[in-house]
């Protein structure tokens, strides 16, 4: 599939909606490859968090300075940062490329999720200057930082499919929304609160809706800057385009002009004759074997030469 060129347009529901299709193709993969992918980032920084609790409560109860435990606020919380980002870049590529694979309809599993390891630097800096792009929007009355996430929506898959540097990335990303800037913040706002919508059933909702920020985005990604090997939908197959002399420019083949059969004139139709019923002939008449005394009325043989109850001659 080839990259649009100009501004492009917003396609609400083919991408929202291609993304649903896809989770729901192959939801055995992505609801657990999802809980890998949160558990990954959770576990190695619980224990911080775990100490620094255990240090509010030694503050409150006098038993640590609350000097050292403001100091470790800040530290722990830099730290936990720095390791969830690092870990997510390790894992963001994977997650794309398995989206990737999918649309070009190979099989995916969820040792797909690491197969990212390629582009963990340009992704780890990348992630960073977003982060601070987005830092200093905040920094402006909060919108400026969705503007930001809008501008720079494809920058993540830019590097992971196209193999872009952090720069080229971000600069790619920037170029191609700026001239509908509005509309993709609108969309990256809407697909972020799709993807954290799942926190409210008790966070396990977040291994369906998150999955969906990833594939949305990939839809979209596709449609705006093709992948090689997948289609669109709304993508026609070349063997459907239009014969050389339908397109414009100057035409090698001219077909030949129709032929016209002039109508023939209709026949004439004569109903059919109706079929007059046979003719029977009248039946023979039944000659009888017995003949009648004409004294008693008795019933006797043609033959008989005197009946046989009167004895009178016949």
């Amino acid at each position: 599939m080839t990259e649009q060129s100009g501004s492009p347009e917003v396609k609400w529901g083919e991408w929202i909606g291609g993304g649903w299709q896809m989770f729901t193709e192959r939801w055995q993969v992505w609801v657990p490859m999802m809980l890998v992918f949160i558990l990954a980032l959770i576990v190695p920084i619980l224990p911080m968090y775990i100490l620094l609790i255990g240090a509010g409560v030694a503050s409150e109860s006098g038993e640590a300075p609350a000097a050292a435990v403001g100091m470790l606020a800040p530290l722990v919380g830099i730290a936990g940062a720095l390791i969830t980002l690092c870990l997510a870049s390790f894992m963001l590529g994977g997650i794309y490329r398995t989206a990737f694979k999918q649309m070009r309809g190979e099989a995916i599993g969820i040792g797909d999720l690491f197969s990212g390891k390629d582009v963990v630097v340009n992704l780890l800096i990348t992630m960073f200057l977003i982060i601070l792009c987005a830092m200093g929007g905040a920094l402006l009355c909060i919108f400026p930082a969705f503007i930001v996430a809008g501008l720079l929506f494809f920058a993540i898959p830019l590097v992971v499919e196209k193999g872009l540097s952090p720069m080229d990335a971000l600069r790619t990303s920037f170029e191609k929304n700026k001239g509908n800037w509005l509309m993709f913040t609108l969309f990256a706002f809407v697909v972020s609160l799709i993807g954290s919508i799942g926190q409210f059933a008790c966070y396990i909702g977040l291994l369906v809706t998150y999955p969906l920020q990833f594939l949305i985005t990939a839809v979209a990604y596709r449609d705006v800057f093709g992948v090689a090997g997948v289609r669109s939908a709304s993508q026609i197959p070349s063997s459907y385009a239009s014969p050389s002399w339908q397109q414009g420019g100057q035409a090698s083949y001219m077909p030949p002009p129709p032929q016209y059969t002039p109508p023939q004139a209709p026949q004439s139709y004569a109903p059919p004759q109706p079929v007059p019923p046979p003719v029977m002939p009248p039946p023979a008449p039944v000659v009888s074997d017995q003949i009648t005394c004409p004294n008693c009325n008795a019933l006797l043989s043609r033959t008989a030469k005197f009946c046989n109850y009167c004895g009178k001659p016949l």
